[in-house]
């Protein structure tokens, strides 16, 4: 049996209408998967010159494995590269014992823990330069943070070697 003219001709009418409809969906949605990731770039683009430009020395950790730096991390502590700060842990860039004669090793897995369970630590650390080998008096903040589903530090440091030299005078 065949269908009617008529039949057919309103067939033809709602497929070319889903059709079209069909179509403005899908360049609607691809136009917001543009318009988003545009933002996401200009988003990323925000934070990588945020963690690249500022003055305080950053580093992502994962434990004392060193996952991420900063350009002033790598002057701070010396290094010649990037990658030749991603390849050390933190222990590499302690004195063997801090002031207080605590062994360097023991305390970093203290505060590296207490910041893990409160969030954040803050405390006075002696580093040593990858190039000279020299000691430097820093500020240490860490940070836990949340990043493709693992938990981080982000370790905020500062040099206060010039500060602690000019209150003892």
């Amino acid at each position: 049996r065949t269908l009617s003219p008529a039949v057919l001709s309103r067939f033809g009418r709602r497929w070319r209408r889903a059709d079209a409809a069909l179509k403005d969906a899908n360049a609607t949605l691809a136009s917001r998967v543009m318009e988003r990731t545009a933002e996401l770039q200009k988003s990323e683009t925000r934070h990588r010159t945020l963690f690249e430009s500022t003055a305080d020395s950053v580093l992502v950790l994962d434990g004392e494995r060193i996952l991420d730096c900063n350009p002033a991390a790598v002057a701070m502590f010396g290094g010649t590269s990037r990658n030749e700060l991603l390849s050390k842990n933190i222990g590499e860039l302690s004195t063997p014992t801090q002031p207080d004669g605590g062994n360097s090793a023991s305390e970093a897995a203290r505060r590296i823990q207490q910041a893990l369970t409160d969030a954040s630590a803050s405390f006075e650390w002696t580093h040593l330069r990858l190039d000279t080998g020299k000691t430097f008096l820093t500020e240490v903040l860490l940070s836990r943070m949340q990043l493709e589903n693992r938990v981080l530090l982000q370790a905020t440091v500062r040099d206060i070697t010039e500060k602690r030299q000019a209150e003892m005078e």
